[in-house]
């Protein structure tokens, strides 16, 4: 299948730096190069005329009077500020060998572009070396497991939970208590390169650092169907060739409306987790029927007997996080 669609962050960091870079160009042409040998002179503005191009807008056209030789002329104005009126005083530049000819000797328009685009690619550059950095410095970290040995033990029932309206994706396991088993901090926050997390494990009682990529989604296209594959790098490498590597797979199923996922270690069942509303527990459920029926990204019911949450964690942590209908 051959991929239609890629979408992430560093796409969108390349149309912000072309973007500068058109702004800074169309700044440094009009202050410097546009109407190259023109002369100035003092004009005053004649008569604005406002033309309706389409619904709700309106184009306005400016001309300006002015004397060149001792001929007045009144031509078209290439600029227009909300402050224009006639009669107002503005510079005209005028091209000596066709005084009719006439640009705008305005310098703010011009200002403008070169100040917003120098600062979209001084900001690019830095994100871009910064990203650069951080990555040096993840390769220069020592190596820690991934995940801690697996442990059977009684079945239990968990909980995740996601934190809505934030853009760091913070979550948590809890028990049927309410207590926090297991979660993560977003430590060093990055719109555009990877963010420093710290996972916590409350049961174990330890944390480790890791660096949480952007989520990557790539569409493909057959003649007989569409599908999405999307990922994202943990310390630089992508998540589901990670939780391959180690033994972890998922097997997706349906619910009714809500989906299923089978965790499976060494192809040993370890725990299943089904989606659910926003009140994942039982109790805020039956307070909330309505919102409860409605299946929502990043909040599932969990059974398992594993005596560790990590792996359920990632894997839940990391289906939250991309886009795509089928895990395996």
């Amino acid at each position: 299948m051959k991929p239609i669609v890629k979408h992430n962050f560093k796409s969108i960091s390349i149309f912000f730096l072309v973007m500068g870079v058109i702004a800074l160009a169309a700044g440094i042409y009009l202050l410097f190069f546009r109407g190259s040998g023109y002369a100035e002179t003092p004009g005053v503005i004649d008569h604005i005329e406002d033309h309706e191009i389409a619904a709700d807008e309106i184009e306005h056209r400016v001309y300006v009077r002015y004397t060149v030789g001792g001929h007045d002329y009144v031509s078209l104005f290439d600029e227009y500020q909300p402050g224009f009126a006639p009669g107002k005083a503005v510079t005209v530049r005028y091209d000596p060998a066709d005084p009719s000819r006439i640009v705008s000797g305005s310098k703010v328009l011009p200002v403008i572009l070169i100040a917003v685009g120098g600062l979209i690619v001084l900001a690019e550059i830095f994100i871009f070396v910064k990203g650069h950095r951080e990555k040096q410095a993840r390769k220069d970290m020592e190596p820690q497991p991934l995940f801690t040995a697996s442990g059977s033990g009684e079945e239990r029932k968990l909980y995740f939970l996601a934190d809505l309206g934030t853009m760091k994706e913070t979550c948590r396991i809890e028990d049927a208590s309410r207590r926090v088993l297991y979660e993560i901090r977003c430590r060093k926050f990055s719109p555009l390169a990877d963010s420093l997390y710290e996972f916590i494990d409350h049961e174990a009682g330890r944390s480790t650092l890791r660096y949480v990529g952007k989520a990557v989604t790539t569409t493909s296209s057959a003649i007989w169907a569409i599908d999405n594959h999307s990922t994202y790098a943990l310390d630089g490498r992508d998540i589901w060739k990670t939780l391959h590597e180690n033994g972890i797979t998922i097997r997706t199923g349906m619910s009714g409306l809500y989906f299923t996922y089978t965790l499976y270690r060494n192809d040993q069942e370890i725990g299943k987790a089904v989606s659910t509303g926003r009140y994942p527990h039982e109790e805020d459920a039956a307070e909330h029927p309505a919102a409860s029926k409605v299946p929502a990204r990043g909040f599932y019911r969990i059974t398992t007997t594993e005596t560790n949450c990590e792996v359920l964690f990632l894997a839940l942590f990391s289906i939250m996080r991309t886009d795509m209908a089928i895990y395996n």
